[in-house]
């Protein structure tokens, strides 16, 4: 009776330890099933909301009017002659138009042909981000001092952060703390994080890949590419242009 009373009491034990085992065990699997399905969702969230730019990208530039008929899109490279050529020219028209219902931005176009250019187009982010007031002085400045400093054959040699320099010290010429805009451009971890401002060289470069701009200048009236106004265009060129579009 003894041997039956303690296999009776053996087997009970048994039957409750391995309920409670399965029991578990269809818990831990209920859990397991159901975590494929929340990661899926998390990964499909994640991929729904991509990386935005804060504000509307592209710069208003001077003489700009706020209630525009017609909008000019001067898509530019800071290392690129032929747009330096076409931004001083502006600078003669852009006055003209003043309150006549045009609207001009200006977009940055860093071509990888020039690998100077990326750093120069995150040092105008830089000015833009520490004084946004001075950014077309700064533009300017670095154009009239591109042959200078910054074509292919003087940056050959020089290192990333020589040319990060000479960059801060156009800055400064033109009223930007020279030690904030170095700060913008100094890397902001270890790895291939990049800079402070290459996110806004990835936002720059998406928009003008998305617009279809290959070279610069590029000139969009009204969201059309116009050809036919190039970097040798004169004052009287794009007056012809814009006069028409503006009595329209």
């Amino acid at each position: 009776m003894l041997r039956v009373f303690l296999l009776t009491v053996v087997f009970a034990t048994y039957v409750q330890s391995s309920a409670g085992f399965i029991a578990g065990a269809k818990g831990a699997a209920a859990v397991w099933l159901r975590r494929p399905a929340v990661i899926s969702r998390q990964h499909r969230l994640s991929m729904m909301a991509p990386n935005l730019p804060p504000a509307p990208l592209g710069y208003t530039m001077p003489h700009s009017s706020a209630s525009p008929k017609v909008q000019v899109d001067f898509f530019f490279d800071l290392a690129c002659p032929f747009a330096g050529r076409m931004y001083l020219t502006l600078q003669k028209v852009l006055p003209l138009y003043e309150g006549k219902g045009v609207l001009w931005k200006m977009y940055h176009v860093p071509q990888p042909w020039h690998p100077q250019s990326t750093l120069m187009h995150e040092a105008a982010l830089a000015v833009n981000t520490v004084k946004p007031e001075a950014f077309f002085d700064f533009c300017h400045a670095v154009w009239t001092q591109r042959e200078e400093k910054f074509i292919d054959d003087v940056t050959v040699d020089k290192t990333r952060n020589q040319i990060y320099d000479v960059l801060a010290e156009i800055a400064a010429e033109v009223g930007v703390e020279k030690e904030a805009v170095r700060q913008k451009l100094e890397l902001k971890a270890l790895g291939n994080m990049g800079t402070h401002m290459t996110q806004g060289i990835k936002f720059a470069t998406q928009y003008h890949r998305k617009r279809g701009v290959h070279v610069t200048p590029t000139v969009f009236m009204n969201g059309i590419e116009n050809g036919a106004i190039s970097s040798s265009a004169t004052v009287d060129e794009w007056k012809e242009t814009l006069d028409a579009l503006v009595a329209a």
